[in-house]
């Protein structure tokens, strides 16, 4: 476990941040293998998770007094339905950012979308955010990812639902 050491400048304690995200994704990535791993079963996958299901939850820097994004992650898929134009898609995972404030937000996600279209409809969607250097922090990351990985068949069905419509 990494800790912050005091009395350093901004510079070492973002290098401690970013250190310290390492080790949280230590624990999220082999918690989100079952997910990836009943996917492949499943669908053919792309392994990123479409910008749009983070619509309205990424920090926009461009505000005044908004925080310095250092390090924006992602750990995902991207499955299309049979009519690629204009079909339904699901898509899934982990999205964590690290600020500059020493926060993390982590964002569990599956939405079904509509290619070439605005908006999805999420079908599971927990949002949570830690102190990274918080021995909290790896408890908090690996929970989000087993959730959003035992999630996984739900937002399978309702993609299935979707692709019936």
């Amino acid at each position: 476990m990494t800790f912050l050491r005091p009395g350093r400048d901004a510079r070492s304690r973002q290098e401690q941040y970013l250190e310290r995200l390492d080790e949280v994704l230590a624990v999220v990535d082999p918690a989100l293998e079952p997910m990836f791993a009943r996917l492949d079963k499943v669908t053919e996958i792309d392994v990123q998770l479409a910008d749009n299901a983070m619509l309205g939850w990424r920090t926009e820097t461009a505000e005044i007094g908004s925080p310095n994004v250092l390090e924006t992650l992602n750990r995902g898929y991207t499955a299309e339905g049979p009519d690629r134009d204009i079909g339904w898609s699901l898509t899934g995972g982990i999205a964590m950012e690290l600020l500059d404030t020493g926060v993390l937000r982590i964002l569990g996600v599956h939405a079904v979308t509509r290619l070439k279209a605005n908006g999805y409809r999420k079908v599971f969607n927990v949002r949570e955010h830690v102190e990274v250097m918080s021995p909290r922090a790896i408890e908090i990351a690996a929970l989000v990812a087993r959730r959003t990985a035992a999630d996984v068949e739900r937002a399978l069905v309702a993609w299935s639902e979707s692709l019936a419509e």
